[in-house]
Order: C-alpha cells, then structure tokens, then sequence
C-alpha cells in the first residue's frame, strides 16, 4: 500500500485477504415526507449491528439489495415482526448458483451464463413473482455489466418471504 501523502511503501503478508471495497458503501438516506415526525428508530444499513432487543417490535426494512435482504432475515430470526419494501427487480440468487456462474464465467458466453443461472434459480426458487420479486428482464451477469446493479444472494430470506415471517 503506498501513503500518498508521505511517499511511503508498506507490504502486507497475509493467508487470506479480504477486498471490501465495495460500491456500495456510502449512507444514503431518502427525503421522505414526514419521516422528521416518526417515533421511531430510523437507521440506515451500515449503522445496523444486530437484530438482539428487536422482537415483538415492528420493524420495516426499506430496500431489497443484499444488506436489507441480510437485514430482514436476521431481524425475522431475531423475533422482530419484520416487513422489507421491495421497489426494484433484482435477481435472487443462492451463493451455490453464484459460484457455478462464476466459474463458468471463464469458459462460456456470457448470454449463456445468463440462462444457465436463470434455469438454476426457477429451479430452486420456482416464481418469485407470486412473492413480489419480479425479476429483470436482463439476465444477472449481463445486469451487472450495464448496471451498477447485483444479484442479491439469498441468505435465507425468500423462504422467511415465502412463510409470511417477513412481509
């Protein structure tokens, strides 16, 4: 790693490394009418720790990216009578689908890709549409080319979505 304002060089050794880095990362919090006056607790993802002290509480997770997915499932585990608002199409994908795409990634098309992984995920999630998960009409690898959109890897949360645990 270099400092930039001194010049100086550092090297790191390590067994594993993890980049997170990511695109994501800044707090973006919407103008909403009248959110001023809520009672609540308003926070955003990046500000969230743990769902401990939630349950019986009504909590509303607004965004279906891979963090307000993460969120609302581990609010739900956590006992919280949990909601999420879900205004994009996204892809719903497991990390098992996702890692079969990527290695596939090296020695397939990329359209190819696209309905390979979409063949994998009607399989296993069947018609998320009937849930409220529209899926783009773009395949997942192709949307992450051309849009600053991902995939959001299940954790477990479409099947919370699909009991009624989370609304």
């Amino acid at each position: 790693a270099v400092d930039h304002a001194t010049g100086l060089v550092e090297r790191y050794a390590a067994r594993h490394l993890v980049a997170a880095a990511g695109e994501n990362d800044e707090k973006v919090l919407p103008e909403v009418p009248g959110l001023d006056g809520f009672p609540g607790k308003v926070m955003h993802a990046c500000e969230y720790k743990t769902g401990k002290g939630m349950e019986g509480k009504a909590v509303l997770v607004v965004g279906s990216g891979n963090s307000g997915m993460e969120i609302a499932y581990d609010l739900a585990e956590a006992g919280a009578a949990t909601s999420i608002i879900v205004r994009s199409e996204f892809h719903l994908v497991t990390k098992e689908i996702w890692n079969v795409a990527m290695t596939l990634y090296r020695y397939l098309p990329l359209w190819l890709i696209d309905r390979i992984v979409l063949f994998m995920c009607s399989v296993v999630f069947g018609d998320t549409s009937r849930y409220g998960l529209r899926r783009p009409a773009i395949g997942p690898f192709s949307m992450k080319i051309h849009t600053p959109a991902y995939p959001v890897v299940d954790v477990g949360t479409y099947a919370k979505i699909k009991t009624g645990e989370i609304q």
